[in-house]
């Protein structure tokens, strides 16, 4: 069942928050959202690119400009098309993506003003045009807190299973575009004030300053648990509304009841019947480290003794459930792909013993005809 909380639902909500990270079906659940009518619904609201945009990018930016894996729709940022000025969305500061993820007093800390009054007019730029604002971000988990105790309204958090939004990252990573295990680098690099994060930055970065790299992919993948069971969790505490992506495209009971509980909170009808549920390959080269189950585990329990949760705390049941089901799915990829792995190692090997039967002839046909290049040569 959907993990609302007691009272969030009461009549409808002046606007919408939808909080999430990357790789997450997120622009997925933002088109459901955005094709119901009188809705003025921001993509991404804490984007990099919002500081340069201009009014001839409108267009330019689409599902289809780039390998996204994302339905097809009109372009991303059209909504902005109002609160654009000669170069980049009024209001927005390229800072806001990363250097204020996580506020200053950390996540129970305020927004910056800068923060307020942009948000703020998104906000009211959509109320003015007679529609429903829905904000969403992948850049808000750090403070989805403060987001709540400035705005209000009803904040949703959107979470993927772990290891298949990883597998998404270093697949993507593999295949060429390194910028979502730049998310991770930015993030860790940009919030050490944060004590959770400044350790984790030093256990998993190459020290350097705003611009710290991941050491190596067993780094990156102990960075990519850790930060999501500490922003997850904490989201968790903050959300009125918690929709785990999996079950809305595979059950349709969870999905059913998350519909109703939109439709009660904003009077829009969603439908989000034609989701699917996929995991990305990275290939056959190593996906985590040796004992995943070891590392998951124990760095719950590291996220829990920060945020200083109990056994019974629902949020630890939580974190608890996401480290089961991302274990699980390793499980099951690590299952059927060991005898693919194993049957590219035999062919590598088989390869390789030809390659050195090969040289092992030449070498011996060399050896035979050394005599006679040798008499050849006394000739000369």
């Amino acid at each position: 069942m959907g993990e609302c909380r007691s009272g969030a639902v009461e009549g409808r909500h002046e606007h919408v928050f939808v909080h999430s990270s990357f790789r997450t079906s997120s622009t997925w659940f933002w088109l459901a959202l955005r094709r119901s009518p009188n809705v003025c619904a921001y993509y991404e609201v804490f984007h990099t690119m919002l500081a340069d945009l201009e009014p001839g990018d409108l267009q330019r930016h689409r599902y289809d400009s780039w390998p996204s894996g994302h339905p097809a729709g009109d372009p991303y940022f059209v909504e902005y098309a109002p609160l654009l000025g000669d170069k980049g969305v009024s209001g927005y500061f390229e800072d806001m993506a990363f250097d204020r993820f996580i506020p200053e007093g950390g996540l129970a800390g305020a927004l910056s003003v800068p923060e307020i009054q942009y948000l703020g007019r998104l906000i009211a730029v959509a109320r003015d045009a007679g529609s429903l604002p829905i904000l969403t971000a992948c850049r808000s988990l750090g403070r989805i807190g403060a987001i709540k105790r400035q705005f209000g309204g009803w904040n949703i958090f959107l979470y993927r299973n772990l290891f298949q939004q990883w597998m998404s990252y270093l697949g993507r990573y593999r295949g060429g575009n390194g910028g979502f295990f730049s998310t991770i680098e930015q993030t860790l690099s940009r919030s050490r004030h944060d004590p959770f994060m400044a350790r984790l930055a030093k256990e998993c970065l190459h020290d350097e300053g705003n611009a710290g790299t991941l050491k190596d992919v067993d780094a990156a993948f102990r960075a990519f648990m850790s930060v999501h069971l500490y922003l997850s969790i904490n989201a968790f505490r903050e959300a009125e509304q918690v929709v785990d992506v999996n079950r809305l495209v595979s059950d349709e009971d969870y999905r059913a009841e998350t519909v109703d509980v939109i439709e009660r909170a904003t009077g829009l009808c969603v439908d989000f019947g034609d989701g699917r549920e996929r995991i990305e390959s990275a290939g056959l080269q190593r996906h985590a480290p040796s004992n995943p189950g070891d590392v998951v585990e124990g760095l719950l329990e590291t996220v829990a003794e920060h945020l200083q949760l109990g056994a019974a705390d629902p949020a630890y049941q939580f974190g608890v459930r996401l480290a089961k089901d991302c274990l699980e799915e390793e499980a099951r990829y690590r299952f059927y792909t060991d005898g693919l792995k194993a049957e590219q190692q035999a062919r590598q090997r088989a390869l390789e013993d030809s390659r050195s039967w090969k040289v092992a002839q030449s070498l011996r046909a060399l050896c035979r005809w050394q005599p006679s290049l040798a008499s050849l040569v006394g000739r000369r």
